[in-house]
């Protein structure tokens, strides 16, 4: 990442608006600086929000449906839920005092304005940054306009002293050139020609930074005159642009005619990339026989080296990959530039199949070892996976490709995204009616993805369309998954013989289809079942073959749900004894370690559930209590996600949670509850496990307890303590004065104080 450069008094600017205004939107002209300064705002505001600033990025998304999925993604929430995605986010947001930082919002500002509006009237204390080219039209937004860096008048002179005005423009020149011709700096001598680059560049940016590295070749001068020439040649060729449009279009056209012939065919085809991509994708898709123009895998790193060393492209480095990455802007006209070469389609279509091919690669591996590491590099392809996607089922004629990608990715959905997953496959189905095992598949996918959100009135519907289907293509496959869905819906509605049945008719199917992923996952219901209809030992046994399967290939995600079924099965025949007790905690401690490592959060609140079932039976019931603390607040902002549909669960709950508050007695046991609800859920699967959290849990928790004064209010207190005044106070917390003060009043009404030195004392007691 290059050097952030100048800026301060727009920094100021940003943080005295987001003090006034909810939603401030940083607008100017393209390649100006906008997401720079964005995230350098957000970076030195972090600490003014109790709950962090988040940034979105909306450049690479293409369908404006997708707005709260990508927001519900950069926030860390779990969509695992059959209500509307943009209610999960407001539930999410409501009693959060964070800043959202969406990045990027042009090309999408009606529906970016439906979203950020819909979030600011429900949750108080959000503060939104945005940046666009154009004004979001949200009632309460504060636009800052972004200027270009300041730039010397034509006759200004040298400046021979320290004290003389600094230009940022020529500043930010002076970094990037330095960069690439190192000891570069700003002389007597070449003064007036830097100056003139600075003007000519209109101080944009981008432009400067596209204009540096051709001084590893060129002399100040020698650039003053080519920028001359080319902005004379070429500086009429767009004139519906205002000044500055102008003078980044011409200065982009300037380095695209300065590029080879086949760094410019590059510069094109890597426009239809999302985001960042790796030299495969590269290699795959800009690639290729059925375009003659001597672009083969082998020249791409040399390519992609000379685009780098022009500044036309990002290198990125993501632990030992290497990735790339085009700016925006930069994106957008290679992609003008590829719609002219009248080959957009074909490039389009390379990208759809590269991942594609990536999708079907990952599935048929999946069911191994290092399943973390193939789950990682899905979630660094999302925005390629969306685009590619999202062209795949734009029309008729490339619908199929799309239908086979989003069943194929059904474990990527499962493990993460699932409202995004079925939004998809709901599209694919809508899109491609076709007979085909495409579409079983993406129906049994659809109906999986639907139980793992608890919608169990979809799945019938779902499933019945699936086993039509598949009978008519003699598609035993889609039957068996069919069946299983089933079956498991069965076990959460309660029907435990139905479950059994269709668990022992699937297990048979699928281990004769050699299906082991399947097998293992779809395990987890059957042996429950079994268990609780009095058959521990065949539960056992079902479980311990599966958990054996999973061992054998190296597996860990499946692995997990059967350890927690395995433990749950021992509750069958009431509370296990010591020996299962302590087999059954075994099992779970070593879930929660794997569905923490997938950041898998409905597996972990499950684990941590279950484990304080077994921490009652062994008589820890304090800590039991706390982790039901926990599990409660956590599910409470997820409604109806856990334990849906099925009574088992909580009868097993209430007895232990029963058998807790008696142990205990009321007062110790809603205590325990209270500090639960009070960790994160690291701190609660570091506690759960018996190891140290990343910070300390019960110390906040047991004094916030103790206080009548709102996480808000206490942050206030601190800062009056402290000597701030409300007007300090209110800078620091990015919050209007007359907030400040109204905090102050309520603090001092509840604490029954009457002045302000009081209030220190009372914090400094507490």
């Amino acid at each position: 990442m290059t050097n952030f450069v100048g800026r301060r008094h727009e920094l100021a600017a940003v943080r005295n608006a987001l003090s006034t205004s909810r939603l401030v939107t940083l607008t100017g002209v393209g390649g100006v600086g906008k997401t720079r300064l964005a995230m350098r705002a957000a970076r030195k505001l972090d600490r003014a929000f109790s709950d962090g600033v988040w940034v979105v990025q909306l450049a690479e998304l293409g369908d404006a449906a997708l707005i709260p999925h990508t927001m519900a993604a950069a926030l860390g929430v779990d969509e695992r839920s059959t209500r509307e995605p943009l209610q999960v986010l407001v539930d999410h947001v409501r009693d959060r005092h964070l800043l959202l930082v969406v990045d990027n919002c042009e090309h999408l500002v009606e529906p970016c304005a439906f979203v950020i509006n819909t979030l600011l009237r429900s949750a108080p204390d959000l503060r939104v940054l945005a940046t666009s080219r154009h004004v979001l039209g949200v009632a309460g937004e504060q636009a800052l306009w972004v200027p270009p860096l300041p730039v010397p008048e034509r006759d200004a002179r040298f400046p021979a002293s320290k004290g003389a005005p600094q230009y940022e423009a020529l500043t930010l020149f002076t970094d990037r050139v330095s960069a690439v011709v190192p000891g570069f700096t700003i002389t007597e001598e070449n003064w007036a020609d830097v100056v003139q680059i600075g003007r000519r560049l209109d101080g944009i940016p981008l432009a400067l930074e596209l204009a540096a590295p051709y001084l590893r070749v060129l002399s100040p001068h020698e650039l003053v005159a080519r920028l001359d020439d080319w902005f004379r040649l070429r500086g009429k060729d767009h004139p519906a642009l205002l000044p500055r449009h102008q003078t980044l279009r011409s200065v982009m056209d300037w380095s695209f005619e300065l590029c080879s012939e086949q760094e410019q065919a590059l510069w094109a085809r890597l426009s239809v990339f999302a985001g960042s991509f790796d030299l495969e994708a590269v290699e795959t898709v800009c690639a290729g026989s059925d375009v003659d123009d001597g672009l083969t895998g082998d020249a791409m790193v040399k390519l992609l080296a000379g685009l780098v060393e022009k500044s036309v492209l990002l290198r990125e480095q993501h632990g030992d990959e290497v990735r790339f990455r085009l700016l925006e802007t930069l994106r957008q006209y290679g992609e003008g530039r590829l719609e002219d070469s009248g080959q957009e389609q074909i490039f389009q279509t390379r990208h759809r199949d590269h991942y594609l091919s990536l999708a079907e690669r990952t599935e048929a591996e999946w069911f191994g070892p290092d399943q973390m590491l193939k789950l990682a590099r899905l979630r660094r392809e999302h925005s390629n996976l969306q685009a590619a996607l999202d062209y795949g089922l734009a029309t008729s004629d490339h619908a199929h490709a799309g239908l086979r990608m989003v069943g194929i990715l059904a474990f990527y959905w499962m493990s993460g995204g699932t409202a995004e997953g079925r939004y998809w496959l709901e599209r694919a189905v809508a899109r491609d009616t076709g007979p085909t095992r495409e579409r079983v598949r993406a129906l049994w996918a659809d109906a999986l993805i639907a139980l793992w959100q608890g919608d169990v009135r979809a799945i019938d519907d779902l499933c019945e369309k699936c086993r039509t289907l598949a009978g008519e293509l003699g598609d035993e496959s889609g039957l068996m998954h069919a069946r299983a869905v089933e079956g498991m819906a069965s076990f959460f509605q309660g029907d435990l013989a139905r479950a059994s049945a269709l668990g022992e008719e699937t297990t048979t199917r699928q281990r004769a289809l050699g299906e082991l992923n399947l097998l293992v996952l779809l395990r987890a219901p059957l042996v429950m079942a079994t268990a609780f209809q009095g058959n521990l030992e065949r539960a056992i046994s079902l479980a311990q073959e599966a958990i054996d399967i999973s061992r054998a290939h190296g597996e860990s995600y499946n692995y997990s749900f059967m350890q927690q079924a395995y433990a749950v099965a021992l509750w069958g025949e009431g509370a296990p004894n010591p020996g299962r007790c302590r087999q059954g905690m075994t099992y779970l401690a070593e879930s929660l370690r794997i569905k923490q490592a997938f950041a898998e959060i409905p597996g972990t609140l499950g684990g941590i559930e279950y484990l304080a079932w077994f921490l009652v039976a062994s008589g820890n019931e304090a800590k039991a209590a706390r982790l039901f603390g926990f599990v409660r607040r956590a599910w409470e902002k997820e409604q109806e996600l856990f334990l849906f549909g099925s009574e088992l669960y909580f009868a097993i709950h209430d007895r232990c949670a029963v058998q807790a508050r008696q142990s205990l007695g009321d007062e110790v046991y809603e205590d325990e509850l209270s500090r639960g609800a009070e960790l994160t859920l690291s701190q609660a699967v570091a506690y759960a496990l018996g190891e140290k959290p990343d910070s300390p849990s019960h110390a906040p928790a047991s004094t916030e307890a103790a206080s009548p004064l709102t996480r808000r209010e206490r942050q206030v207190a601190e800062l009056a303590a402290q000597g701030l005044s409300n007007k300090q106070i209110a800078v620091a917390l990015v919050i209007a004065q007359r907030t400040a003060e109204g905090h102050i009043e309520n603090i001092l009404s509840k604490l029954n104080l009457t002045s302000r030195s009081q209030l220190v004392a009372w914090f400094h007691r507490h």
